[in-house]
């Protein structure tokens, strides 16, 4: 559809990586683009790719991470979403 975004919504840990800067423009936009914050780097990028998955590809949703350990955890859902050819945005701070 015209119009629309690609990236629906945005899965985040805060942390010392990625606060000042995405965490507080993402903090400015308010619901103009749906924050939601997980309990595990790993399992949030999961759920973006199940989200990537049921929209057929045609939507998509962004991962934010720490920096360190946080940004590590990812790595193996990446993995996953590559191989499957499905759309991740994972920003690592």
């Amino acid at each position: 559809e015209d119009g629309e975004r690609f990236i629906d919504g945005v899965w985040a840990i805060f942390g010392h990586g990625n606060v000042a800067g995405i965490g507080e423009a993402l903090h400015g936009i308010g619901d103009a683009l749906p924050t939601w914050r997980g309990q595990n780097e790993q399992s949030m990028a999961h759920a973006a790719i199940a989200y990537a998955k049921g929209q057929g590809r045609r939507r998509a949703q962004a991962v934010t991470t720490s920096i360190g350990p946080g940004a590590t955890n990812v790595v193996t859902a990446a993995a996953l979403a590559h191989v499957n050819r499905l759309p991740l945005l994972v920003i690592a701070g």
